[in-house]
């Protein structure tokens, strides 16, 4: 059975949330307000970060304080925690980078990482760009590129570290059941693209014109500040995570897409 219990981390007090962590044996945190839903206004920038940091202190402060704890805490995360400079082929070892999202992130990992101290295991998965029909950067496009609109979207020499939905959702579930997993793992696929390739693949699948181009400038008029991120960025390895036993299902791009559009 499935228990629904309201959570608003801007009213804590609000709902018996915290004492359903009593009666769980492990917890999968995934809030965070979407990052491309609007231009980021100061306020929004701070909704970015509180949503995430702020949430996941109240979780962790929840489970400390609970008599019966949970064994496991696995959180989301991002690998927008590299940085934008495609020169770097980056691991979980690589340092993080000194921006908005880098440091969004850290605080967030370490919100986590409080729960190492009192024994329990905890897994931070660093999501890249889910491929979904149904939400994020895929679907916020596919209009403009099925009008035969489609192009190059910003850097394209820049690295997008998709990963199909359902890998993510996989993922999550071999980190919930697997106790050897601890740390921080890299939720993209085995082979990135390069922005430009990303979105010619696309293109292809879709069996549309790639004709156009929205360079930098372009994409930043449109979404403002957001669109440095948009265009991909550090290239994301997950051999952490094939290391560990995971195999993907959608490893190539076109076959990502075409099961997702076809």
């Amino acid at each position: 059975s499935v228990r629904v219990v309201k959570w608003d981390f801007h009213q804590p007090e609000s709902g018996d949330w915290a004492g359903v962590l009593a009666e769980a044996d492990s917890v999968i945190h995934l809030a965070g307000t979407p990052l491309f839903k609007q231009r980021w206004t100061p306020s929004f920038k701070e909704e970015m970060s509180r949503s995430r940091v702020e949430g996941t202190r109240q979780l962790v402060d929840a489970i400390i304080a609970s008599k019966k704890r949970p064994a496991s805490f696995i959180t989301a995360s991002a690998v927008g925690i590299y940085g934008t400079d495609p020169s770097l082929a980056a691991d979980e070892n690589a340092a993080p980078a000194d921006d908005l999202l880098a440091r969004i992130c850290v605080d967030w990992e370490n919100q986590a990482k409080r729960l190492d101290a009192e024994g329990l295991r905890t897994a931070q998965i660093r999501i890249g760009i889910v491929l979904s029909r149904e939400a994020g950067a895929l679907k916020e496009v596919l209009p403009v590129f099925k009008m035969g609109l489609g192009g190059v979207m910003g850097h394209p020499d820049h690295w997008m570290n998709w990963i199909h939905e359902e890998d993510v959702a996989r993922i999550f579930v071999m980190a919930l059941n697997n106790e050897e997993m601890r740390g921080p793992y890299n939720a993209v696929a085995p082979t990135p693209a390069l922005t430009a390739d990303y979105y010619r693949t696309l293109c292809r699948v879709l069996g549309r014109p790639c004709l156009m181009k929205y360079p930098p400038a372009v994409i930043k008029v449109m979404i403002g500040e957001a669109g440095e991120y948009a265009s991909g960025g550090a290239k994301a390895l997950s051999g952490r995570l094939t290391d560990a036993g995971y195999t993907f299902f959608f490893d190539k791009l076109d076959k990502a897409f075409e099961n997702l559009l076809g």
